[in-house]
């Protein structure tokens, strides 16, 4: 994947990781910079460990984000909620 393609292709579902204008423009800065190689090593990582085991043995505070934006209904964001309470 080209830079130009990591910028476009990660534009499309900025709406759902930013809802203001500045905070949008910020994630496309960071987007720009970043190397699409690595960018692609990282989705993989996340998307083939499942780390919730690991999460809930961590003692010190964390702030765990998660992505829901693209889940649409109730019992979509009652199911992704319930996975992380």
């Amino acid at each position: 994947m080209s830079q130009q393609q990591l910028i476009d292709q990660s534009g499309y579902g900025l709406s759902i990781q930013a809802s203001s204008d500045e905070a949008k423009a910020k994630v496309m800065n960071m987007i720009q910079t970043s190397d699409p190689k690595t960018v692609g090593h990282a989705i993989y990582s996340l998307m083939s460990h499942d780390l919730r085991q690991v999460l809930a043995n961590i003692t010190s505070p964390v702030l765990l984000l998660g992505a829901s934006g693209g889940f649409s209904t109730d019992v979509q964001k009652v199911a992704m909620q319930t996975l992380y309470a």
